[in-house]
């Protein structure tokens, strides 16, 4: 046997469901009670007046109506397809054969109002006039108003116009231009509600020359007016979402918004869309920053740099200001942008120019980037952080220190070298010591021995000691000799007078495989560092070296001289 619940969800599948409104409870109930009515009016025209079906359905509109009116009397006004309750919309139907609002509207009725206090047998009597306009027939030709007044209610009144009327400018005869009005104040042409014109003869579309001076004004209409008239457009819709009178929700405008926004974006007019946030800034908050949002994702954001990256050099400031009322985290989509666009010039020079502002006060997703991006990008955006966030520097370059690129070390390099002393820069220094080759490495030992880097002492004494058979550059070992005298002195006396010992019999005349670079890093570093028997581990191997190896021998006991005569009393 078929339940009430199901011969109701039987029915609603077979009529249609209404739609539910009503923010406030009393609204809500009143929605509920207005569509039961509807329901039930309807339901007669599929359904035998002896049918279970139509019980349940005035048992539901009954119920439904009790509940109404528990509020207070349900006094509605009628629209051409609404009806509404003390400023809130609480039936909207556009479909006209199934609107009961379009019924009662376009028989008159402009006021519907049923007191707390109505009998069943009114509400009853209500039901069937509506029931019988639903399903078309008609009692003497009587209206809906005419049948309601010969009913003769004591609790249910009706205001009622005479259909549609004139509006009173409009008696000069205006011809087809006549507008008609309700009572309401909605504007309704003239011919509403009748069947189609006979179309216009057509006739044959042919090509003409728009004059310059036509196009000249059509391009500044659409440079300066369009815009203005978009602003318009969106203030009416705004208007229109926040009249509660108004069905219109923010889902129905949306996409009229976002087509303005995107044309906005695309023609990189910062002035407009901060217009356009004036305007949109009088919603409610949630809509608010649902919308906002969207002004300022990765593909807003492609375009607004795209618009502006022509002929500018940095970000413009309004753009800027754009942005920082935006909500979202822009600092990463910008991130994410500029690694996108690593190809144009001019899209980077605008991003890096928005990454400096945002990052300034928040370097991390910069620090986090670079460590991402590729060498040339890379070295871009090091130099930025250095700009933006010098502390954050070092730790952005401690994650570069391993890149493969000459460029990008050198960077890696100029930053550490200004860094503050840790475990940290120090194994950084070490690393690209180890892993640089040619100027890089010299470059790495002169920063080494200006910090005062103690520690990375054995590391350029072993680059000597297990140079091996082909040894180091001559002036990759003089700098060594350098930065060791530098950064110990008492300590790199010693290795040098151990390097320059003569090792066996052959040693005291040829240098041994790989002596040779630690020979040249002593014979350099030994006139740094007071030593008694310098000159004599000097000349030691004077005679047993070639030409160059011997100058240079020469200009280390020149130097040996003029520091002892410095320190001479």
């Amino acid at each position: 046997m078929t339940t009430e619940p199901e011969l109701l969800d039987i029915a609603a599948s077979e009529l249609g469901e209404d739609q539910r409104l009503g923010g406030t409870p009393a609204a809500a109930a009143a929605n509920a009670a207005v569509r039961a009515l509807s329901r039930a009016a309807r339901s007669f025209l599929i359904y035998e007046p002896h049918n279970e079906a139509i019980r349940i359905f005035l048992t539901a509109y009954q119920s439904a109506m009790t509940e109404a009116l528990a509020f207070g009397p349900l006094d509605l006004d009628v629209r051409p397809f609404e009806l509404v309750r003390a400023g809130e919309v609480v039936y909207l139907e556009r479909d006209r054969d199934r609107s009961l609002a379009f019924r009662l509207f376009r028989d008159g009725v402009r006021t519907l109002s049923v007191q707390a206090e109505v009998p069943w047998e009114e509400l009853l009597k209500l039901l069937e006039i509506l029931s019988i306009r639903y399903t078309g027939v008609r009692q003497q030709e009587d209206d809906i108003v005419t049948l309601l007044w010969k009913a003769g209610f004591s609790k249910i009144t009706v205001g009622a116009v005479e259909g549609f009327v004139p509006d009173e400018a409009d008696d000069a005869g205006l011809g087809s231009s006549e507008v008609y009005r309700t009572s309401l104040g909605h504007t309704i042409p003239a011919g509403w509600d009748l069947p189609l014109p006979a179309p216009l003869r057509t006739g044959k579309v042919m090509y003409f020359a728009v004059p310059d001076e036509h196009l000249a004004g059509i391009r500044h209409e659409a440079a300066h007016g369009l815009p203005s008239m978009c602003l318009r457009l969106v203030r009416r819709l705004v208007r229109a979402v926040h009249d509660p009178l108004d069905p219109t929700a923010l889902v129905d405008v949306l996409p009229v918004v976002e087509e303005i926004r995107d044309f906005f974006l695309s023609g990189g007019q910062p002035h407009w869309l901060a217009a356009l946030l004036d305007i949109l800034s009088e919603l409610p908050a949630a809509d608010q920053d649902r919308l906002f949002r969207s002004f300022a994702d990765s593909a807003a954001l492609t375009r607004i740099v795209r618009s502006f990256s022509r002929g500018v050099d940095d970000a413009p400031a309004e753009l800027t200001a754009l942005l920082e009322r935006l909500p979202g985290d822009h600092l990463s989509s910008l991130m994410r942008l500029y690694l996108m666009e690593a190809q144009n010039t001019g899209h980077r020079r605008v991003l890096r120019g928005l990454i400096g502002h945002f990052a300034a006060t928040r370097p991390a997703p910069l620090v986090q980037a670079i460590q991402a991006a590729p060498s040339e990008l890379a070295r871009d955006l090091l130099q930025l952080c250095v700009a933006i966030a010098p502390d954050a520097a070092p730790a952005a370059a401690l994650g570069r220190v391993g890149d493969a690129d000459p460029a990008t070390r050198a960077v890696v390099l100029k930053i550490l070298e200004g860094a503050t002393s840790s475990p940290e820069v120090t194994q950084g220094l070490a690393q690209l010591f180890e892993e640089s080759s040619g100027d890089i490495r010299l470059q790495v030992i002169a920063v080494i021995a200006a910090r005062d880097e103690r520690a990375l002492f054995d590391a350029l004494a072993e680059r000597l000691e297990r140079s091996g058979l082909a040894g180091v550059p001559d002036p990759e070992a003089e700098q060594i000799g350098f930065a060791l005298a530098q950064l110990a002195p008492a300590q790199a006396a010693a290795v040098f007078a151990r390097w320059l010992a003569p090792r066996g019999f052959l040693g005291r005349f040829i240098p041994m495989p790989g002596q040779r670079s630690q020979w040249w890093g002593a014979v350099a570093g030994f006139p740094l560092v007071p030593s008694p028997e310098a000159e004599g581990l000097i000349r030691g191997v004077l005679d047993n070296v070639d030409a160059p190896f011997r100058r240079h021998c020469l200009h280390a006991l020149v130097r040996l001289r003029h520091a002892a005569k410095a320190v001479a009393p």
